[in-house]
């Protein structure tokens, strides 16, 4: 399942609601930078790619940093089969009516 959130009207929203989100997808050219480690303190597992600009490096950065390299695809083809992994696995557990394990 896919959710689109508006803007948060503050940091506590903004925080509260990240802890909803079973994946996060990390975007290829830019990284989630602060979202990224927002998600991550919420225990949201993140899946990037890192780039070759600093701008795209960031999130795998602080993947690297926890440490959680099996959160940091190789390659787009990587990145979409770890997706998909990842997607098929959440899917499984909210069928069964229990949160996944953390990916991380």
């Amino acid at each position: 399942r896919i959710r689109f959130a508006l803007w948060a009207p503050d940091t506590a929203s903004h925080l509260q609601r990240s802890g909803v989100a079973g994946l996060s997808l990390d975007t290829a050219r830019y990284s989630a930078m602060t979202t990224a480690a927002d998600l991550l303190w919420a225990a949201v597992p993140l899946l990037t790619l890192a780039g070759e600009q600093m701008v795209s490096r960031i999130s795998a950065s602080l993947l690297l940093a926890l440490p959680a390299p099996l959160l940091l695809a190789r390659n787009r083809e990587d990145f979409e089969a770890i997706g998909i992994r990842l997607g098929r696995g959440a899917a499984e557990w909210e069928r069964k009516g229990r949160p996944p394990p953390s990916a991380a």
